[in-house]
């Protein structure tokens, strides 16, 4: 029989999801806060949703919450070892949930999603290979960010030398997204969702293209 992750673990993550009842309350377990999902793995996907809304653009946030909610199923199926799914392991969440809380920290938010996840469980990571994972993921989101300054700068001044930088720092984090994907094994569809669906996700995501 598959072991399940404990459940006051399970729980606390869970609670911590946005459209999930009970999302402000506090994480159970006192060792594992809501980084994992609430401001990681779920944030671009709920970021989304809150743009089209602000823009009141009810196809954009029909789409948008669509695959918000895939993506959010997935990540609970991974929590929860439901159907054939195997859960992540408390050692590696607890372990993400350390990294994952330095990164915001330093100021970084790492871009991992329901994807990272599957490549933890399937390849049974250690403590030592899921730092390696986000420390690659943190060097993906410093070069971007860096990118994103310099190129700001640039088009403020018309500085086309610091556009040229901007590219630079982007080709590097394209090297790191790279290198994860090698690690992952590629872009991997949400589970149980529909082709089309898949698609939608890649497309809302460019770190898995």
């Amino acid at each position: 029989m598959k072991a399940l992750a404990p459940l006051g673990l399970v729980l606390g993550l869970y609670l911590a999801v946005p459209g999930v009842a009970g999302a402000d309350g506090d994480a159970v377990d006192p060792h594992c806060d809501p980084y994992l999902l609430k401001d990681t793995v779920l944030r671009d996907e709920w970021r989304a949703v809150e743009e089209a809304r602000e823009r009141r653009d009810e196809g954009a946030e029909a789409a948008a919450l669509e695959i918000y909610e895939a993506e959010k199923a997935a990540v609970i199926d991974l929590l929860l070892g439901s159907g054939d799914v195997t859960p992540l392991r408390e050692d590696q969440v607890r372990t993400l949930n350390q990294k994952l809380r330095q990164s915001v920290a330093s100021g970084l938010i790492v871009d991992i999603d329901a994807a990272h996840l599957r490549s933890i469980v399937a390849g049974k990571y250690d403590p030592q290979q899921i730092a390696a994972l986000t420390q690659r993921l943190e060097a993906d989101a410093s070069y971007r960010e860096q990118a994103a300054r310099f190129r700001a700068r640039s088009e403020a001044t018309g500085n086309e030398r610091l556009a040229e930088h901007a590219a630079r720092l982007e080709a590097k984090a394209a090297a790191e997204r790279e290198k994860v994907h090698e690690r992952v094994g590629g872009p991997v569809a949400v589970a149980g969702a529909s082709p089309a669906l898949a698609t939608s996700v890649v497309a809302a995501h460019p770190r898995a293209t």
